[in-house]
């Protein structure tokens, strides 16, 4: 038999996925910005065949005040992302394994910030595809000198056809 894979190479370019955020510190433990939990979101970070995560980033929104004041006499808020290592939070996890963890009874004033995670999909280190072949190249194989085969008592076995003639007691 032949076994035969037909050469393909699926196209693959790196790329940063969208800014993902399943999760919110004020109703819940924490913020868990986790694969496992975005997936059972549905959401796919590196769709595609040969896609994987070469890298994270993970980011906070934070209020900065403006400059002017409203007609109350406020200043309104403005809200910029920032890099999670910025915050004030303690025992923030982002990593390339998990994703980002942040408990809230850790945190000084009992709540997490609300973070969000990009990754970079990766493109898998391409292997070569080609044709295989397998085959049978081992005949099974007849002693036609064992003595049991000759033994005058043989009678139960069939006659063997090999090739024009038949061997009696075979």
């Amino acid at each position: 038999p032949e076994c035969t894979v037909t050469e393909g190479k699926p196209v693959c370019e790196e790329s940063w996925s969208e800014w993902v955020n399943v999760s919110h510190p004020a109703s819940e433990d924490g913020d868990f910005e986790t694969f496992s939990k975005i997936q059972e979101a549905g959401i796919s970070l590196c769709p595609g065949v040969n896609g994987h995560i070469k890298d994270i980033q993970c980011q906070y929104r934070a209020a900065s005040p403006t400059k002017t004041a409203t007609k109350k006499g406020r200043k309104p808020s403005r809200w910029t992302d920032r890099d999670y290592r910025e915050s004030d939070d303690v025992d923030v996890i982002c990593s390339l394994q998990t994703g980002l963890t942040c408990l809230n009874y850790k945190q000084a004033d009992g709540q997490c910030q609300d973070y969000s995670i990009r990754v970079l999909c990766g493109c898998e280190k391409e292997e070569e595809i080609g044709v295989h072949e397998v085959g049978i190249t081992e005949q099974p194989r007849i002693n036609l000198m064992h003595p049991d085969l000759f033994s005058a008592d043989r009678t139960d076995l069939p006659q063997l056809q090999t090739g024009r003639r038949a061997v009696p007691g075979l």
